[in-house]
């Protein structure tokens, strides 16, 4: 049976192999024990990948919970809202919706937030999180350059935040085995490295800012 406490100790990957043990380990270990009473509290901000990360840290971890959601999609937003406090009804009894990821982090309970938001909004968020004093699990890219990477790394540095990220995939034993052979020599001086990749790499045509339709907003 998997406790918070086994969970905390143990695991180095969460749930379906999400990488969002050591955002919500470091989360839940910040707190003073009593005030924890055996949960970790988290909130999700950008619905459009289904909520996958919340559904992988909420699944056999029954001390995690859901205090809020947050998308500017009404549609999106009550649809995840509806489907979690479904499946997960004990947990999501005081999960409320968001449209401004500012109200979401006006909650003092919520420990860590998910940003699963269009990749140019991970910056901005991802500081914004730190800032409130919560963890962060950010999605895959993590931000949009090498410059704005390392600005992330300098808030991160500057608040002492908790903080993990959607690359989780490197950290899997076969990608780190990989790294290790070619370390050691064995293969020699390599000259060349091929490379695929399965989707488009098209650039997305640039659209000018613009007010959320009123369709979407609560």
């Amino acid at each position: 049976m998997t406790t918070r406490r086994n969970f905390l100790k143990n695991s180095t990957m969460l749930a379906a192999g999400f990488g969002l043990s050591p955002m919500i380990s470091s989360a839940a270990t910040n707190r003073k024990e009593e005030d924890i009473i055996g949960r970790v509290n988290l909130g999700v901000v950008g619905l459009g990948m289904g909520c996958a990360d919340l559904w992988a840290a909420m699944s056999g971890n029954p001390w995690v919970h859901c205090l809020g959601l947050c998308d500017v999609n009404k549609e999106r937003l009550d649809a995840q809202m509806k489907t979690f406090q479904k499946n997960f009804p004990e947990r999501t009894t005081s999960m409320k919706a968001f449209t401004d990821f500012r109200e979401l982090l006006k909650v003092k309970e919520i420990d860590g937030v998910i940003v699963g938001t269009p990749d140019h909004w991970h910056a901005y968020i991802f500081a914004e999180v730190l800032k409130a004093g919560k963890a962060v699990y950010v999605e895959k890219p993590v931000g949009n350059s090498i410059a704005e990477c390392n600005a992330m790394v300098d808030i991160k540095n500057k608040y002492k935040g908790i903080t993990s990220c959607g690359l989780w995939q490197t950290s899997q034993r076969y990608f780190v085995a990989a790294n290790e052979i070619l370390k050691s020599g064995i293969l020699g001086d390599v000259y060349k490295v091929q490379t695929w990749l399965c989707q488009t790499t098209n650039p997305s045509s640039v659209v000018e800012d613009s007010e959320a339709p009123s369709s979407h907003i609560l």
